[in-house]
Formats: structure tokens, C-alpha cells, sequence
């Protein structure tokens, strides 16, 4: 009985704390429609981010700067743009209508530049100056460079044998085998892989003579 009775005093000690707690009523859902547009020409601002405070709720303006966002009473809009002042706008309490439809202004933010002085400059110092101006390539000129045939040839004479080279050779060096089976082989001499891998093992001075220094 006891163990009973305790269990019915929590119990209306937690309904009364349930009790205490304030139930505000629920906020209306509203429909917030409207155009974000500069402050000076009320031109529209493209891809504005339209964001709920305090949510990970958003959305963005199209290209003309309208947008549509639901809400609820008394949420806080933040309007931002780059280049553009953000705009914090509250929504009252309570609002009449489903349907709310506004019309954003954004100022254009000022950025100060750096300061930059300019002095007067001689007529030598300009010559000077205009004959070692470097101007870097565009797109156009750096693409022509970079297809150009003695540097494609270059380059191609400097990589390495791929796989399908490789199986090439190797097919054409077992054809040329079995062709000279049981005779002399043919001379390799038109054979391209073959003054490839002499001229290789020329650079690493394979065919130099290893009793040089001792001769001598």
C-alpha cells in the first residue's frame, strides 16, 4: 500500500509540473510571395537567398527575383545577395490572410578599394616600362600553343610505349619468328621498335666500351 500510494503521489506531482508549463497557441502557416528588386531602379535581383531565421529552412528568388516561401507568424525573412545590404524582415502576429505578398528592396552595398596613387613618369621610364610589358596569353593563344606539331612531336617522342604499342611489338616479333622458323631471321633494320630500343640503350651507354680506361 504504501509502494502505491508513492506511485500515485509522483504521478500528480509530474501532471502538475505538465500543468505549469505554458501551451501557446499555434501560429498560423502562411504563404510569403513576392519580388526582391534594387532600392534605386526596382530592378529584380537574380538568385537572392531567402532564408527563415533560426531554421534550415530557404529558398531563392528565380531569374526576374521572385520568390515563394512558406512561413509562420511572427518568423524573421533575411534577405542577402552579394553586393547587396541583407534585409531582416518580421513577420506580424497574428496576419489575417493565408496569403502574404511583399515587395523587397536591397541597397547596394559600397566596398571602399584601396587607394592607388598615381605619379608622373618620365618619357624613358615609359619606353622602358611599355618594351618589358609582359601580357599574359589568352585562351586562344595558350590553346595554339599547346597544339603545336613540334611540341606535340616532342612530347610524343618522349613518353613512353603504351600497352597497345607494346602488344603490337610483341605481335609483330612473334610473326616475324615464325615466319623465320628454321632459317635465318630477317634483318631488323626497317623495324622501328627496333632502332627505338638501340637508341635507348645508346643513351644509357650500353655499347660503350668496358676496357676504355683500362687501355689506356
Amino acid at each position: 500500500m504504501k509502494n502505491i500510494a508513492f506511485i500515485f503521489l509522483l504521478l500528480l506531482s509530474f501532471t502538475g509540473l505538465y500543468a505549469q508549463v505554458p501551451q501557446g497557441p499555434e501560429r498560423k502557416v502562411v504563404q510569403i510571395t513576392g519580388v526582391v528588386a534594387e532600392d534605386d531602379t526596382l530592378k529584380g535581383v537574380p538568385f537572392a537567398t531567402v532564408r527563415i531565421k533560426g531554421t534550415g529552412r530557404g529558398t531563392s528568388t528565380d531569374f526576374y527575383g521572385f520568390f515563394s516561401i512558406v512561413a509562420r507568424e511572427g518568423d524573421t525573412l533575411v534577405f542577402s545577395e552579394v553586393g547587396y545590404v541583407p534585409f531582416v524582415y518580421f513577420l506580424p502576429t497574428p496576419m489575417e490572410d493565408e496569403n502574404y505578398y511583399m515587395l523587397v528592396k536591397l541597397e547596394k552595398d559600397t566596398v571602399n578599394l584601396r587607394q592607388i596613387k598615381v605619379g608622373p613618369i618620365s618619357k624613358e621610364g615609359f619606353a622602358d616600362a611599355f618594351l618589358n610589358l609582359r601580357i599574359k596569353d589568352d585562351d586562344y593563344e595558350r590553346a595554339m600553343k599547346n597544339l603545336d606539331q613540334q611540341e606535340l612531336e616532342a612530347i610524343k617522342m618522349g613518353m613512353p610505349m603504351d600497352g597497345s604499342i607494346n602488344y603490337k611489338n610483341a605481335m609483330q616479333m612473334r610473326s616475324a619468328a615464325l615466319y623465320s622458323a628454321g632459317g635465318l631471321p630477317s634483318p631488323s633494320i626497317f623495324n622501328p621498335f627496333a632502332w627505338a630500343q638501340f637508341f635507348k640503350a645508346l643513351k644509357k651507354g650500353k655499347f660503350k666500351d668496358p676496357y676504355k680506361d683500362i687501355n689506356k
